[in-house]
């Protein structure tokens, strides 16, 4: 009777070790889920951030010709004229 005793007792106690892992892993399973959602949050945002970047490029790219373009404008032009020349 006492070899049936051991074997009811570790069946028992391999029956709690079993519960505890299967609560762990769902537990596991949610911070996995959780994290993921923050990893997904964060990726999110990075693409939003390297986007608003890219368009600061261009902005700042379009207000540089800009300006140069406006400082082409003010500029004396290239032609020479005669006269000018004849005077001096």
């Amino acid at each position: 009777m006492g070899k049936t005793l051991q074997y009811i007792y570790n069946a028992d106690n391999s029956r709690r070790k079993v519960e505890n892992h299967e609560k762990e892993i769902d537990t596991l399973k949610r911070e996995n889920r959780e994290l993921s959602g923050i990893l997904h949050e964060i990726l999110a945002e990075l693409r939003g951030v390297s986007q608003q970047r890219e368009s600061d490029r261009r902005e700042i790219a379009l207000f540089i010709e800009n300006q140069l373009l406006k400082f082409e404008r003010r500029l004396p032009s290239g032609d020479i004229k005669k006269d000018d020349d004849e005077k001096n």
